[in-house]
C-alpha cells in the first residue's frame, strides 16, 4: 500500500487488473473516451457542497468519491483476493450535469459491462 496515507485505511488496486482494463477500455473506445488510473475516496454521501468538494481535493486528490468501492478494496486485502475498481462518474459534485441520472445509469451500466468482458477474455 505504498500510495496510502499513513495515518489512513486505504487499499491498492492490482496492478495487473489496472493494466488490464486499461487495455479494455482502449480496445473498445474512441480517443474521446476518457479513463482515470488513481485514488478513489469513499464517503457515507453524495458531494453537493462546494467547500466539501474543495476540501476533499485538496487533502486527498481524488479522482472521484463513492460509497462502494472501499467496501470491494477492503473485503479483498481481507481475502488477499486482487482487485479493481471500476466506475463510471456521472457528474462533478455541482450543478453542472449535462445527461440525467436515468440516462447515465443505462449508458454506464453497458460500458462498464463492456469493459468487464472484455477484461475476462483478456485474463
Amino acid at each position: 500500500m505504498e500510495n496510502c496515507f499513513p495515518y489512513r485505511d486505504c487499499f491498492e488496486s492490482d496492478k495487473k487488473l489496472i493494466e488490464i482494463a486499461v487495455n479494455a477500455c482502449k480496445s473498445h473506445y474512441s480517443e474521446n473516451w476518457n479513463y482515470h488510473i488513481g485514488r478513489i475516496i469513499s464517503g457515507e454521501s453524495f458531494i453537493q457542497d462546494s467547500k466539501i468538494k474543495k476540501n476533499l481535493l485538496r487533502d486527498y486528490s481524488p479522482h472521484c468519491v463513492e460509497m462502494e468501492g472501499s467496501a470491494i478494496g477492503h473485503v479483498a486485502y481481507i481475502n488477499n483476493i486482487p482487485f479493481v475498481v471500476i466506475r463510471s462518474i456521472s457528474d462533478n459534485a455541482d450543478d453542472e450535469a449535462t445527461i440525467s441520472y436515468n440516462d447515465f445509469e443505462t449508458i454506464a451500466a453497458n460500458k462498464s459491462a463492456e469493459i468487464v468482458l472484455s477484461m475476462l477474455q483478456m485474463l
